[in-house]
Parts: structure tokens; sequence; C-alpha cells
């Protein structure tokens, strides 16, 4: 669980710095460990992954494999 709430952090922090809305939904398949932000909040499939995002979001990727 401990891996999950670092990354939580990291998003988190990765997030603040961007001006539109995010939401994220993470579940462990091995502990069952979840962690998220407005996860039930509907987004418009275009906005799930944006340009600026997606560098972040490939280096937290590879932190985490």
């Amino acid at each position: 669980m401990d891996r999950l709430i670092e990354l939580k952090t990291d998003l988190d922090r990765i997030a603040a710095g961007y001006s539109g809305k995010v939401t994220y939904a993470l579940t462990d398949l091995t502990s069952g460990g979840h962690i998220g932000v407005d996860e039930d909040a509907p987004m418009p499939p275009a906005s799930l992954l944006g340009d600026l995002g997606y560098a972040a979001w490939t280096r937290l990727a590879a932190r985490v494999e």
C-alpha cells in the first residue's frame, strides 16, 4: 500500500500543475489497494489523455514498472 500512497502523492502533484479537470482511479490487482480522485465524475473520452499530461504520466508510469 505504501507504493500506492507514494503514487497518489505523485499523481496529485502532477494534477495540481494542470489547469483542467483531473480524475483517476487505480487498483493494484495484486494487493487490492485502491486510490482515486473524483473517479466517478464523467469525463469525455478525448480528455482521457491530453498532450500536456502525456509526458508526465509516461514518466510516472516508467517509475512504477
